[in-house]
């Protein structure tokens, strides 16, 4: 049981890191499937909307799209829809990361 509050102490003290963590077990609950299909979503990247990126960042929905717009952020369009890759959000994360002052 102390390891467990361990983890959730050290999550606390690091968000992007717990961020990071909270992606990794959501692909992996994504691609649990059974059979030929689970093997291929295992294999593919997770792809967000932006809303979802949104919320995984914090960030409201406007600021995504000008992230986009500015070319800080990867992303994919296609006509007026955009969309960014889980390995984008984690990049974006260890480039603003930030250790003290």
């Amino acid at each position: 049981m102390d390891s467990t509050i361990d983890e959730k102490k050290d999550a606390i003290a690091n968000p992007s890191e717990a961020l990071i963590a909270i992606l990794d077990a959501a692909r992996k609950s994504l691609s649990n499937g059974s059979g030929r299909a689970g093997e291929k979503e295992q294999a593919a990247e997770r792809i967000y909307n932006v809303r979802e990126a949104g919320e995984l960042l914090r960030y409201k929905t406007s600021y995504i799209y000008e992230l986009v717009k500015r070319g800080e952020r990867a992303a994919i369009r296609h006509g007026k829809y955009i969309t960014i890759r889980e390995s984008a959000i984690r990049d974006f994360i260890r480039r603003n990361e930030h250790h003290g002052e």
